[in-house]
């Protein structure tokens, strides 16, 4: 199949770490020799081969993006090359539009505003996301709870489907802590005895995680992908990192902490599991579609953090365990290799469908 991918995020243009967003999916889907291309947006104009399979369409968009130019440019570059592709998939439902009007796509969807009720922008951005949803041949839902709120607030019932969010195990996977790295963890540690780090911003409870972590003074918190604005002795805010640095504070980490407010897919949460670490959060719609009881610390309320963070203290072969657990999980059900293929399908049966 030749595939055309569409994206505003890439390496080039994303908050994601280089391994770990959704535009990862496009150098699986290569390795199963199929042809694929990115159109993304970037500071020039520029065609690449990146791989075998693999090449990159870059297209300079307009800067701002307050009535959807950005996105809309971007959807437009699609539209005048999708004739040359068997099937179309946009990986992030914005720039979706204009090649929905006229060829099969398929868009994945990762949040809408009825999940998170406190974001303007995404208010906003239902308008252009409910022109889309009505020409888009399939919807991909990254979680159950946006799957249903798909079906229901947006009336999609035969058109979305639930694949998981995908996840590099080949990149995030556990590593011994060589002596360089002992070294390092424990002069980070100083007087604290454990280590925590807590990834990403999206969905982030910044009220729970302060008041929590005023409670374990001897646990130091390391904050990256947000700033808590907090004056504390136990949290270091690291601002922007690389991927190997991301990786190796998760290599140090003796649990991760990410208290939310709501969740669909989340790249830390996967991030933490491929790494074999245990991660300390919310038994909430979205999460429990990728944690259970088994590999993680759910926890059915706020106040009841304290009590998971003494347990894990306390269980040093259980939380390890856990570690474990939430490698194989991810590996069994979460590896882009697993959800590569699944996709693979969905586009053959939306090709069969238009015939």
């Amino acid at each position: 199949m030749k595939i055309l991918l569409i994206s505003h995020y890439w390496h080039n243009n994303s908050h994601h770490s280089l391994s770990s967003g959704y535009e990862r999916l496009a150098y699986y889907l290569s390795e199963l020799n199929h042809n694929i291309t990115v159109l993304t947006c970037g500071k020039i104009n520029s065609e690449i081969n990146l791989k075998n399979n693999l090449f990159l369409i870059t297209r300079k968009v307009p800067i701002t993006n307050f009535f959807f130019e950005k996105r809309l440019f971007l959807s437009y570059q699609a539209l005048k090359i999708a004739k040359n592709f068997d099937i179309i998939h946009t990986l992030y439902s914005d720039v979706g539009l204009f090649p929905s009007l006229k060829y099969p796509t398929i868009i994945t969807e990762h949040i809408v505003k009825e999940l998170d009720k406190s974001d303007l922008w995404l208010k906003y951005k239902s308008l252009l996301q409910k022109a889309i949803y009505k020409k888009a041949e399939l919807i991909i839902a990254v979680s159950q709870n946006l799957k249903l709120t798909l079906e229901e607030k947006y009336r999609l019932k035969d058109k979305v489907i639930f694949i998981p969010h995908g996840i590099d195990t080949k990149v995030f996977k556990p590593k011994g802590l060589s002596e360089a790295l002992i070294a390092k963890k424990n002069h980070l540690l100083h007087k604290h005895k454990f280590l925590c780090f807590s990834c990403g911003i999206q969905g982030i409870d910044s009220s729970s995680f302060i008041e929590t972590v005023k409670q374990f003074p001897q646990i130091l918190f390391i904050v990256t992908g947000r700033k808590e604005n907090v004056r504390l002795t136990n949290v270091i805010n690291t601002g922007n990192i690389s991927e190997e640095k991301l990786i190796e504070y998760y290599s140090m980490a003796d649990f991760c902490f990410k208290p939310l407010k709501f969740a669909t897919a989340n790249n830390a949460i996967l991030e933490a599991m491929a790494m074999g670490k245990v991660t300390i959060t919310n038994k909430i719609d979205g999460i429990t579609d990728y944690l259970d009881n088994s590999c993680g610390y759910l926890s059915l309320s706020v106040s009841d953090f304290p009590k998971l963070f003494e347990r894990a203290m306390s269980n040093k072969n259980e939380v390890e365990e856990k570690g474990e657990k939430a490698r194989e999980k991810a590996e069994r059900e979460f590896s882009w290799e697993v959800i590569a293929p699944k996709i693979i399908k969905v586009y053959q049966q939306v090709l069969r469908n238009n015939i």
